[in-house]
């Protein structure tokens, strides 16, 4: 059975990424707010969120497990 996060765990977690590591940081906080599985996260690349230098509102993501696709919306 999958235990899942509760809020107050998310935060503890996510605060541990320290301001020197960004990256993960910035990952972490997509897959939890997207609900994507990690394995779609990093599969994800600048060129699929960004656009002319600005970051896009809406992103729509396949997902590699269930071949649906997610739509991502203010990333």
């Amino acid at each position: 059975m999958r235990v899942m996060f509760r809020q107050r765990r998310v935060v503890v977690v996510g605060g541990h990424g320290g301001s020197e590591n960004h990256r993960d940081l910035a990952l972490f906080n997509m897959a939890i707010d997207s609900k994507l599985r990690g394995c779609d996260v990093v599969k994800m690349k600048v060129v699929d969120v960004m656009a002319s230098g600005q970051v896009k509102r809406r992103v729509s993501v396949l997902q590699s497990e269930t071949q649906k696709p997610c739509m991502l919306r203010d990333i």
